[in-house]
């Protein structure tokens, strides 16, 4: 079977080479895709250094595959994102989940000549209750429907929470199919809803991470992030945004747990979306590669308003129903704090009378 592996090189960037392998994912690549594969490839000439890596042309410099994702390679070819899925995603959440239980959380001996920080496979298999080579199918993904009971066991086993949980069910079985959404949100939610909270900043935000709709006060809040059409987790990693959270550690590893969460894995903004952070940013790819999958939680943000400093705010998210993954986050002060004088402040300015049609809330056009 033809199938497609990744490789890369120092500079970046990345390309996909055609081989002949039954373990990858040639049954999911569209037989168009390998036909051009096939005639685009360059045989890689042999430099003072040995074989250089073959490349496709029309690839974009600093390309490079994902670290830790469930797929191959993204590759800018012909104007736009390619991504090649792998059969391999329960497998690597198995593994990337297992490392992350320590031999004492699971009450399992701690021996002192022990190489491996997680848990063994064969220890997961024992704590989950099935044999050690079935384990080693699941992981190696050469069984990739395991029923229900075995998933739950297995998050037992891995200590999962119910959103990871529901992730690896959702994940590796047929039975617990992702939620769909039932289409873009009409102008009742976004326009008319946050229109009648002239004194409290909110805003929607899709399963992306990406923001649809926002108010005036959202926006004059935090101008650099709460414009619609802004993604929340490529904000996060921004060199100004990290500057102002303390907790900014935390903050980065809800974000990206909430994209794997609820963002659909092939959708191309997603894709868009992780290529360009793992390109850019190790944080995030040291992040994605722990398979951490949970909605995103309240939490307290900085803001620095003009003429009064900074101060603090809660955050409050409130899921929409029908559909998936879209929130609305309110931005709110404790009472009788500064934060609340300041948001006051703000509000009177935001909603003096402006020109026609400026004060409106602002809906993202994509």
């Amino acid at each position: 079977m033809f199938s497609f592996r990744v490789g890369w090189v120092s500079c970046g960037v990345g390309f996909v080479r055609g081989e002949e392998r039954g373990d990858s994912v040639g049954d999911e690549v569209p037989p168009w895709l390998i036909d051009e594969a096939r005639t685009q490839i360059r045989e890689p000439p042999i430099g003072p250094r040995g074989p250089r890596t073959p490349t496709l042309p029309g690839a974009t410099e600093n390309v490079s595959p994902f670290t830790g994702d469930d797929y191959v390679v993204a590759i800018r070819i012909f104007g736009g994102i390619m991504v090649v899925q792998r059969k391999g995603a329960l497998g690597e959440y198995l593994r990337a989940r297992r490392n992350l239980v320590s031999p004492e959380d699971a009450g399992l001996p701690v021996d002192s000549k022990r190489r491996v920080t997680g848990l063994r496979r064969d220890e997961v298999a024992a704590l989950a209750g099935i044999s050690p080579e079935y384990y080693m199918r699941l992981e190696q993904g050469r069984d990739t429907r395991p029923s229900v009971q075995v998933v739950t066991a297995l998050g037992r086993a891995l200590q999962l929470d119910e959103f990871a949980l529901h992730y690896l069910i959702c994940l590796a079985t047929a039975q617990a199919p992702r939620p769909i959404s039932s289409g873009a949100l009409p102008d009742s939610i976004t326009v008319d809803l946050l229109d009648q909270w002239p004194n409290i900043p909110a805003k929607i935000i899709d399963p992306n991470r990406d923001i649809v709709a926002s108010n005036p006060l959202a926006r004059a809040l935090i101008p650099s992030v709460f414009l619609s059409g802004r993604n929340l987790v490529l904000a996060t990693f921004h060199p100004d945004v990290r500057a102002h959270y303390p907790d900014w550690d935390d903050l980065a590893t809800q974000q990206v747990a909430a994209l794997r969460y609820y963002s659909d894995p092939d959708d191309p903004r997603r894709q868009e979306i992780v290529a360009e952070l793992s390109r850019e940013h190790p944080e995030f790819r040291r992040r994605w590669a722990r398979h951490e999958a949970r909605p995103f939680g309240e939490h307290r943000l900085q803001a620095t308003i003009e003429g009064v400093g900074v101060v603090d705010f809660n955050s409050q998210i409130f899921a929409i129903p029908n559909h998936f993954g879209y929130e609305l986050a309110v931005m709110f002060p404790d009472a009788g704090s500064p934060a609340a004088a300041a948001l006051a402040y703000l509000a009177s300015r935001v909603n003096a009378p402006p020109p026609s049609g400026r004060n409106r809330v602002v809906r993202s056009s994509t």
